[in-house]
């Protein structure tokens, strides 16, 4: 395992008392899940492949910003995009049950957290259900703090909303807050947001992206959980 040198000037200075969590891509690898679900979508509105990749390449953004795209001008009549993001996500729900799985290291992060009086948030793009869903389906609902989630009238990822709003609801400030994302757009609302950050690598070809936006980069928790170690330590 590759473990980069630990800034331990810049981490003294600001203590950890909150981590900031995003879900799909970071704590689960959801993605080919989430995929299958647009593709089945997909086919119920006779759609093409043109909308499926929107969907591929929107992958960590709220369904409302992946429907702006697919028609950004004006929707077809009878189109509801509250109804359409609940079709979505209650065929991903069908298609993940049973198969929640986290990374290696993820039970572990948390334990060594909350033993330690850090608390826990989740920020994630997807809607409430799926948040909450995949919390329990993981047996860990209770131990969060604060949950926060992509609906209509929040600003997606890259904004720092998400984030803000579960430091918020830990009554932590940001510049206390380590946040844990996947994905490009994630990281900078990190990076906006003020909070230090960690990236998870989703597929071994993300490390060297994930690296552009910090020195922390683990494939998995288990070096996430090194470093949170290392950083109480000081």
């Amino acid at each position: 395992m590759h473990l980069p040198r630990l800034h331990d000037r810049r981490f003294r200075s600001r203590p950890v008392r909150a981590l900031i969590l995003d879900m799909d891509g970071t704590i689960v690898d959801t993605r080919a899940f989430h995929m299958r679900s647009w593709r089945v979508l997909v086919g119920e509105l006779g759609l093409g492949e043109r909308e499926y990749q929107i969907a591929e390449a929107g992958f960590g953004k709220t369904n409302w910003m992946i429907f702006s795209q697919w028609w950004p001008d004006q929707r077809p009549r009878g189109v509801d995009d509250d109804e359409l993001s609940e079709r979505k996500e209650s065929i991903f729900r069908e298609l993940i049950r049973g198969h929640v799985v986290p990374r290696p290291g993820f039970r572990e992060l948390i334990e060594l957290a909350l033993r330690n009086g850090i608390k826990l948030g989740l920020a994630t793009s997807s809607p409430k259900e799926n948040a909450l869903f995949l919390l329990e389906e993981l047996g860990v609902r209770e131990l969060f703090g604060a949950v926060t989630w992509g609906w209509a009238g929040i600003r997606s990822k890259p904004h720092p909303d998400s984030f803000l709003l579960a430091a918020r609801l830990l009554e932590v400030p940001p510049v206390n807050c380590l946040g844990y994302e996947d994905s490009d757009h994630g990281l900078l609302a990190l990076r906006r947001a003020g909070m230090g950050i960690v990236g998870i690598a989703e597929r071994p070809l993300d490390l060297n992206r994930l690296r552009l936006w910090t020195p922390y980069v683990f494939s998995d928790f288990q070096g996430a959980t090194w470093m949170l170690r290392r950083v109480m330590e000081g």
